[in-house]
């Protein structure tokens, strides 16, 4: 909601109340209420009407901030889990372009005949950090897969997925 609206209408329903507590009190010390029955009535009315409105306004935008929220939360739940997801991708991309750096590096020394600059221990090295990372990365992805379904749910479709045909087929169990 427009914050500029929120303020003018409580505002509106500040200035109504005191009017209409103003209307109250000066009946007390003049008759131009008693003389003046119908101004009295609208004013009344319209008065009424406005402090109604702010509280009703006031209400409904609480409510609206409530539900929104539990929207926010709920969105910032998915956002985490899709920055873990994205994270892992972005982990899984770092390791593909080191492989094929290390690749480009022995294929130049293939092709061009000549020597690593920095040497066999390096090349080793290299891959066994290769390796090093694509067995933890694997071993992340698993345990993350296993957390979000269960290894049941991974062993074929569920039966509300087979088609009629098919579960009348299969054996009971």
């Amino acid at each position: 909601m427009d914050r500029g609206w929120t303020i003018f209408v409580r505002c509106a329903g500040v200035s109504a109340a005191l009017a209409l507590l103003g209307v109250g009190v000066s009946d007390f010390y003049t008759d131009f209420w008693v003389e003046h029955a119908m101004f009295n009535a609208v004013l009344s009315v319209l008065l009424v009407a406005t402090v109604l409105g702010a509280i009703v306004d006031t209400y409904l935008e609480r409510r609206d901030l409530r539900r929104w929220a539990t929207v926010a939360a709920i969105a910032t739940g998915e956002f985490a889990f899709v920055a873990r997801w994205v994270r892992r991708l972005n982990d899984f991309v770092a390791l593909t372009g080191r492989v094929w750096k290390l690749a480009d590096e022995l294929s130049k020394e293939q092709l061009e005949h000549r020597a690593i600059p920095l040497g066999e221990d390096w090349v080793a090295g290299r891959i066994a950090k290769l390796i090093e990372l694509a067995a933890r990365l694997e071993v992340d992805f698993n345990l993350a897969v296993r957390d979000l379904t269960p290894l049941e749910d991974w062993m074929g479709a569920p039966e509300w997925f087979r088609p009629t045909r098919e579960r009348e087929i299969a054996p009971a169990g």
